[in-house]
């Protein structure tokens, strides 16, 4: 007998982009358990640590990066710390003087501070996640409606028939940090009206189940970027 998949419907949620701050947080309480054993000889690198984190935490919330930008800019980082370390050994000023700014910048880990700010954003991390529970789900049904709740309301609804649906991945951080979160559109033919979904973590996950179970139709790009 062929495999016939059951439709059963899906339902997921959408989030802010805070999200993607679980890193910080995570790096502060082990930055500071690891300071609490190590002593003030691991300063300098739990503060290198915390702020390389805070470097690409800040970089997702602010910045969309696709793969081949990240690409060309990790490229160009890279090729700038080569370059300058490499003129520093050969004693031209200019990057000597680069590598004394970057030692004059070397952090210093601060365990009180770092600490107060983990406790803080799990505070707002975890009232996110209840928030997110309660007024940010979508329930994409059987053979029915799309429903997209918004502050607890059903605010948009789709008929079966004329729905379609296009999944994108538009930043690299995000997908990094977010457990592989992308954004999805959803489309109404009849009325040519869509809602854009971000942040949705497992995205690939979500849409094969999506494909699997025939809920929605796959909208292909004709002229994809």
């Amino acid at each position: 007998m062929p495999n016939i998949t059951e439709k059963k419907g899906v339902d997921f949620f959408y989030y802010p982009k805070f999200l993607y701050t679980w890193p910080l947080i995570v790096a502060g309480y082990l930055c500071y358990a690891v300071s609490q054993s190590a002593g003030p000889n691991a300063d300098v690198f739990l503060g290198w640590v915390y702020t390389i984190t805070v470097v690409a935490v800040v970089t997702t919330l602010g910045i969309d990066l696709r793969l081949r930008v990240a690409g060309v800019v990790v490229l160009a980082i890279a090729l700038g710390v080569v370059t300058a370390v490499a003129f520093g050994i050969k004693g031209y000023a200019v990057a000597s003087r680069s590598l004394e700014f970057l030692h004059a910048c070397t952090p210093r880990f601060d365990r009180g501070g770092t600490l107060l700010i983990s406790i803080t954003l799990s505070v707002v991390y975890i009232l996110m996640y209840i928030w997110v529970h309660l007024f940010q789900r979508v329930h994409i049904g059987a053979g029915g409606a799309v429903i997209v709740k918004v502050f607890g309301e059903s605010a948009t609804k789709y008929l079966a028939d004329n729905r379609c649906f296009s999944v994108d991945w538009p930043d690299t951080l995000e997908w990094l940090l977010g457990f592989g979160a992308g954004q999805i559109t959803i489309r109404d033919r009849a009325s040519n009206s869509e809602i854009v979904l971000p942040n949705v973590p497992l995205l690939a996950g979500l849409e094969q189940t999506i494909e699997e179970q025939g809920l929605l139709e796959v909208e292909i790009e004709e002229n994809p970027k």
